[in-house]
């Protein structure tokens, strides 16, 4: 059947374009498999034992990335790694995803006014179980928690001795049969040893052992039953034991002003201590610097010595002033007075005529600036002695020329008495003139002009 001409070049056209997406399938799909054959592969590091941050940072410095982070109940330190996939020693795509599982501490549920069995289910959820079941005279419902250890809040772990007592509306009947009884002695203030050899000593035994941040480590600030409670022998008596003091992630506080700062780190239990003041482009009071750096366990109450931006204020200028007013012009400027130089010259008496830092300069407040000033009583005690020395250059001339100048000029032989021209003589760069008589029965030299 005949066809209009451009619908046949339609078809044809359709029909290339085909061939040549079928033909060059397989090119793209064998250069997509050479790009993923060219991807290279790097080993997984080891992180179990690791804490999630050092973790995180091995897995970047390999190539790869943290992907699934499961919490896990544990024992062990919060976020400690206890297992990886894929495992270490793995070869693996760079860039791929690895999987771990961290500890997370569980904290002791409340259980009181829960009955035995909803506290028991509270506990099984979290992998916990009772260890003893007490029952204590109370005005609370019967069956009922009325009293728990450790206490609602503690770090617990699976296998720790746990203790309730529930409420019973009278005590239970006392068998007639006489018990011995001893009491329990002090154990707050022994360390846990020493606390295990008084119950030795008494007859009875070492209960639960619970740990509280508190002060000093390793002793014992807690006990039950009291002290001086008369137990049946065998008694078992639970301590709690000091574990330290809290340890505090301490916050970053960089860029922060000094009341932020402040006001961070008293929220954190922490003190801000001003360790310097710095010149910086930053807002004068700004932190610059902090250390402990930010996440760092500290001690409550632990200083954190920062350095601050310092406020910029320009020197004046102190030429021409005496001290007290370089002094005065320093203080109003926030500036300290340093090193004071002395000279006999330079400009007028007592004045400032050189400063360093010079003036006009911006300098951080309380920066010590050195002045040099002309003192006046140098230069008296200088003239004074200037003078005394050209007085005593006199006085030796005076001395020779009347001493030895006689033996240097020639005599000559003249009989009567005769005045001679007067002989120049040149002595200490200065000119003599004198005039030479001559007598017979005498002779004379003095000097014309002295």
């Amino acid at each position: 059947m005949f066809q209009p001409e451009h619908k046949l070049k339609t078809r044809q056209l359709c029909t290339l374009l085909l061939t040549v997406a079928i033909l060059n399938a397989p090119v793209g799909w064998g250069w997509q498999l050479q790009q993923r054959s060219q991807v290279p592969l790097v080993r997984v590091p080891p992180l179990i034992g690791q804490n999630l941050g050092r973790a995180q940072a091995l897995l970047t410095g390999s190539g790869l990335r943290l992907g699934q982070v499961i919490r896990v109940v544990s024992g062990r330190p919060p976020d400690t790694v206890l297992q990886q996939k894929p495992e270490a020693g793995t070869f693996v795509r760079y860039g791929s995803l690895i999987d771990i599982a961290v500890a997370t501490p569980v904290l002791m549920p409340n259980l009181i006014a829960l009955d035995l069995a909803q506290a028991r289910a509270v506990l099984s959820r979290l992998k916990l179980e009772l260890t003893q079941v007490v029952q204590q005279v109370s005005q609370q419902r019967p069956g009922t928690v009325v009293e728990q250890l450790p206490r609602a809040g503690t770090a617990v772990r699976p296998g720790m001795p746990l203790k309730v007592a529930v409420a019973i509306s009278s005590p239970p009947p006392v068998p007639q049969v006489a018990v011995p009884q001893v009491r329990v002695p002090e154990l707050v203030g022994s360390d846990q040893e020493k606390a295990r050899a008084l119950l030795a000593q008494s007859g009875l035994q070492l209960g639960s052992v619970g740990h509280r941040a508190g002060l000093p480590q390793g002793i014992v600030i807690w006990q039950e039953p009291a002290a001086g409670t008369p137990v049946a022998p065998g008694t078992m008596v639970s301590i709690i034991i000091a574990s330290g003091a809290a340890r505090i992630p301490v916050p970053r506080i960089v860029g922060f002003d000094r009341p932020r700062a402040t006001r961070v780190l008293d929220r954190a239990g922490l003190r801000l201590v001003v360790g310097e003041e710095r010149a910086s482009n930053q807002s004068p009071g700004t932190v610059l610097q902090q250390q402990p750096a930010a996440g760092v366990l500290v001690a409550a109450g632990a200083p954190v010595v920062v350095t601050i931006a310092a406020r910029l204020v320009q020197v004046p200028d102190l030429t021409g002033r005496n001290l007290n007013q370089a002094i005065a012009a320093l203080t109003d400027a926030r500036l300290q007075l340093g090193h004071v130089e002395q000279r006999l010259f330079g400009g007028k008496s007592g004045a400032v005529f050189e400063q360093h830092p010079q003036a006009g300069a911006r300098v951080t407040a309380g920066t010590i600036v050195s002045v040099v000033i002309v003192n006046p009583l140098g230069a008296y005690v200088f003239w004074f002695g200037g003078g005394l020395v050209a007085l005593g250059a006199a006085s030796l001339i005076r001395r020779y020329v009347r001493t030895q100048l006689p033996h240097l000029l020639p005599r000559p032989d003249l009989i009567g008495s005769q005045t001679a021209d007067p002989v120049p003589v040149v002595l200490a760069q200065s000119e003599i003139r004198v005039r030479l008589v001559f007598d017979p029965g005498e002779q004379s030299l003095l000097p014309e002009n002295i």
